[in-house]
């Protein structure tokens, strides 16, 4: 089936085609038939589109009416002005009664409102594309009464991709022309609308203007569609003013689509732009998505890029960088900057959200996410008498029980032991006119109870101590979502941050959302980066790569060759019985890696981690990204007790067969724990700066 056009029905006397109709009594006087929206205020239509087409400031409001004035043009959405980008269009009203569509050379996805894929291949919109190796199983139908979302991705240059990018309905070509591969219209109509944008290899700065400008364009355009036909299906957003917007799902991992377009469909909106009412919805700084758009550039490329010092201090401010192989700090790290904290001042830093709730401090404490920290170490019946959900105001006036009090310090003591609560913190605690005005704030932060500033955080979380309340508050919610805050797995950051946000555990809606989704992965993206910055120099940037495919092609064309056998290490490895490590040295010094140099798989891990590459603990639940050398040791300490490898695609695993000696591929289980080879430890290696 296609998505038909439902924004209105056609005028009386109009041809009865697809898209805006206009009467002929109505045309000449300057309004056309104008589908029921509700009007947005002036302020919001001018803070998301400045009035550059062609109406003075407050104009967006007047465009509510069914006979708007001429520099007004309806999209049929609640927002009657289109984003910065699209170019001069005239008023419908100039155009005059429609007989039949035309094309226009370029998607313009006002007058090509609920015009049909097929059609607008058709009139030469769209170029026809075929797809070499692309069947119908590759593009899963939508299901009944869900809607569908759009995905925008670089083109992909690297066949290790794990997992393996959705294949492309349309693609943005370079020079701005739009091939449509296969119609997502149908029949019958895909779940998932995926726009490519093309580029060559190497490649990883953005699409150039004109590519920007017809991305815009179909996305404006598959977002229209979606809108019209499914919008009963989609999440309501309540804006300040009363609008509602339906709000469709755009999966951008790599930043490529126009951040005023994606507030127009319903995500990313500030808080400002919300109603009181709404779910508080998070909002990615600016210099986290210029750092997303780096990182995301280079994913799939081939390429490399760097990420300046300028971008690193926009987003993390003057807060030096965590420790090396502190997993714990780069996310404090990481939530610092998603949370938007001041670069300057980051502790003082204080969000008010729409809802009337406040984010404070460095990596964004509210009432929620300090409230699951606190409970998890003291005790029961304390928590018992506080109430469901706690007021911490009532804690002091508890604590003048001596039986209770002693209660609270001895859970104060257990918690400094295990690293939940820094001990100067916990000195504070004890003193009971602190804790009084620290469950006032705490209350505070819920909203509604008075404003809070920055001379409140300063005296009830100190900037000494935030970082190692931050560190327990991570543990906390890991903990209650089964992750491990030392090796949080790809997806892991980004839920923790989510977490951090809303103060409780995600549930299944959340991390369907839309706008979570777009959250998490950016968060993903920047603890990769959070955690190359630990290792980097001081005021140094940090070199992203897409080594982690280029590693696995080297390790595949080497297939069935001796890889030990060379003049260094040969005489040392026992015919290729022993010849693990060399042969990983081997094929990493093909790539430019030439501190890799040793026929010991200790030595050999030593001398990656020197360099920069992360040590993770191994976790089957979690497959490393491909290009990672994975060490598993047997617990011994003779030679054949540890064995080395490069993971690959798929969950396989490069290394050398002590049997013949040849470079052999292998399911990546092998590597595991407890696995097949009998491994106690297994360590992974992920190059430094990789996408993975």
């Amino acid at each position: 089936m296609t998505i038909p056009y439902k924004g209105f029905e056609p005028a009386p006397g109009s041809p009865g085609l697809p898209g805006p109709q206009f009467t002929p009594d109505t045309a000449p006087s300057g309004g056309y038939a104008f589908p029921p929206t509700v009007g947005l205020q002036s302020e919001y239509i001018n803070n998301l589109f400045p009035p550059a087409f062609g109406g003075a400031p407050g104009e967006g409001a007047a465009c509510a009416g069914s006979l708007p004035p001429a520099p007004c043009l309806d999209m049929g959405l609640p927002y009657q002005v289109p984003p910065p980008g699209w170019g001069a269009m005239e008023s419908f009203a100039a155009a005059g009664p429609v007989p039949a569509y035309e094309a226009v050379g370029q998607l313009d996805p006002a007058a090509d409102r609920g015009i049909t894929v097929a059609d607008l291949i058709n009139a030469g919109v769209f170029q026809p594309g075929e797809a070499a190796g692309v069947h119908d199983g590759q593009y899963p139908p939508l299901k009944d009464g869900q809607a569908p979302g759009i995905t925008v991705q670089f083109q992909n240059f690297d066949p290790t991709h794990q997992p393996p990018p959705p294949s492309p309905d349309f693609v943005v070509n370079q020079d701005g022309s739009i091939t449509c591969v296969h119609n997502p219209q149908g029949p019958p109509p895909v779940a998932n609308i995926v726009i490519e944008v093309a580029r060559l290899p190497g490649q990883t700065g953005g699409p150039s203007p004109a590519q920007q400008q017809a991305l815009d364009n179909l996305v404006a355009y598959t977002g229209q569609q979606i809108q019209d036909e499914y919008g009963d299906l989609l999440h309501p957003v309540q804006l300040s003013d009363g609008t509602i917007v339906p709000q469709v799902n755009i999966q951008d991992f790599q930043g490529l689509v126009s951040d005023t377009l994606r507030q127009y469909f319903g995500d990313n909106l500030p808080p400002s732009m919300l109603a009181p009412n709404q779910p508080p919805m998070p909002d990615i700084p600016q210099a986290v998505q210029s750092i997303n758009q780096t990182y995301g550039g280079v994913v799939g490329s081939g390429g490399s890029a760097t990420i300046t010092p300028e971008q690193l201090t926009n987003a993390y401010g003057s807060a030096p960088a965590a420790a090396p192989g502190d997993p714990a700090g780069a996310m404090v790290d990481t939530l610092s900057a998603m949370s938007g904290a001041d670069p300057r001042n980051g502790y003082d830093t204080v969000h008010q959200l729409n809802d009337g709730s406040y984010n404070v401090g460095r990596v964004g404490f509210n009432y929620g996410n300090l409230t699951i920290w606190l409970e998890s170490f003291l005790p029961a019946d304390i928590l018992a008498m506080l109430g469901n959900p706690p007021d911490w105001s009532k804690l002091a006036g508890i604590l003048q029980n001596p039986q209770l009090a002693q209660e609270f310090s001895n859970s104060l003591a257990q918690a400094v032991s295990s690293g939940l609560l820094p001990g100067s913190f916990a000195r504070e605690l004890s003193d009971r006119n602190f804790l009084q005005g620290f469950g006032d704030f705490l209350e505070q932060l819920k909203g509604g109870q008075g404003t809070v500033g920055a001379a409140q955080i300063e005296q009830f979380l100190p900037r000494d101590v935030q970082d190692g309340i931050a560190k327990g508050v991570i543990q906390t919610i890991a903990h209650q979502m089964n992750l491990d805050p030392v090796n949080p797995g790809p997806q892991g950051p980004g839920e923790l941050a989510l977490a951090m946000f809303l103060g409780r555990v995600p549930n299944q809606q959340d991390l369907a959302n839309p706008s979570y989704q777009n959250f998490m992965n950016a968060t993903d993206n920047l603890y990769q980066v959070s955690t190359a910055r630990a290792s980097a120099a001081p005021g140094t940037g940090v070199s992203v790569s897409d080594i982690g495919g280029q590693i696995v092609v080297a390790a595949q064309a080497d297939l069935g060759k001796q890889m030990w056998n060379t003049p260094e290490f040969a005489a040392v490895c026992d015919g290729g019985n022993l010849g693990c490590a060399a042969s990983v040295s081997d094929v990493l010094k093909q790539l430019g890696f030439n501190y890799a140099d040793s026929a010991s798989v200790a030595t050999l891990q030593q001398q990656l981690q020197a360099h920069g590459w992360r040590a993770i603990q191994a976790d089957p639940s979690h497959p490393p990204p491909p290009g990672t050398v994975a060490c598993g040791y047997r617990g011994g300490s003779g030679s054949g007790d540890a064995h080395v490898g490069i993971v690959g695609p798929g969950n396989t695993v490069y290394n050398n067969h002590s049997s013949n000696g040849q470079w052999s591929q292998d399911p990546l289980s092998t590597f595991y724990p407890g696995g097949s080879e009998g491994f106690v430890n297994v360590v992974w290696l992920v190059p430094p700066g990789s996408t993975g």
